[in-house]
């Protein structure tokens, strides 16, 4: 089980998600949509599927390998994450900044 409020740089709210084993919304504009899992969220929100299971391991620190992705944490210090999807189909990159 999560949650995850997504925000501009200038602090306003974009999105809250929320999740669990079976189901998952987001919460955008007042608008409340379902979704049967996280990934089917995080596909809804980004317009790609991003390796879950390796970005909550990014985001403690560890630079778990994911197929086609390659991660840098060098800035985690700085709260700072920041990886590439390498895959020549369907190029994509993440920018993490976390909030402490």
């Amino acid at each position: 089980m999560g949650t995850l409020r997504l925000a501009t740089p200038l602090g306003t709210t974009l999105a809250d998600m929320q999740w669990s084993a079976n189901a998952a919304t987001l919460q955008t504009g007042g608008k409340t949509q379902h979704f049967d899992s996280l990934p089917a969220l995080v596909r809804h929100v980004t317009g790609t599927d991003l390796p879950i299971t390796n970005l909550f391991a990014w985001l403690q620190g560890i630079a778990l390998p994911a197929a086609d992705w390659q991660v840098d944490l060098t800035e985690m210090a700085s709260g700072r994450i920041s990886a590439q999807r390498i895959a020549t189909d369907s190029p994509a990159d993440l920018k993490i900044i976390l909030d402490p």
